[in-house]
């Protein structure tokens, strides 16, 4: 959209002038369009189906990009509370040798949450389509 119009025309959106580079691709496009004649053809009078089919597909698309989004950030949460639960485990053993106590404690709590860093990532700060999703497995980052 901001290709579009003028990003320095302070009129309301409806008002705005064209960019013109835009307005100059637009008048190409329509003068390249064809003759009179070739809007009277089926393939013209099916063109808005087309367009409809067109977006519905990429609805359905990034809906399933979200389903997927959201399974893998449940997968990455459930690894990631698990080895969280197994840190705290190794935690709390830990502190029964005197001289490693403190380097154990610390190290596994933060090493747990560290864990957590990925899952919470995509759960809450990821970026969900259509932005962009990327893909990548729990492990990278």
């Amino acid at each position: 959209m901001r290709q579009l119009f003028h990003t320095l025309d302070p009129a309301p959106f409806r008002e705005k002038d064209l960019d013109d580079d835009a307005e100059r691709y637009l008048l190409e496009a329509y003068q390249e369009a064809g003759t009179p004649s070739e809007a009277a053809t089926d393939a013209a009078h099916n063109l808005p189906d087309a367009v409809h089919n067109y977006y519905a597909d990429r609805e359905r698309e990034l809906r399933l990009d979200l389903i997927r989004l959201l399974r893998y950030g449940a997968v990455c949460l459930g690894i990631g509370v698990a080895f969280l639960m197994t840190c705290l485990g190794l935690r709390r053993a830990g502190r029964t040798y005197a001289g490693l106590r403190q380097i154990v404690d610390e190290g596994m709590l933060i090493l747990g949450w560290v864990a957590m860093w990925r899952p919470i990532e995509v759960l809450l700060y990821g970026r969900w389509p259509p932005f962009g999703y990327s893909g990548r497995g729990c492990a990278t980052a």
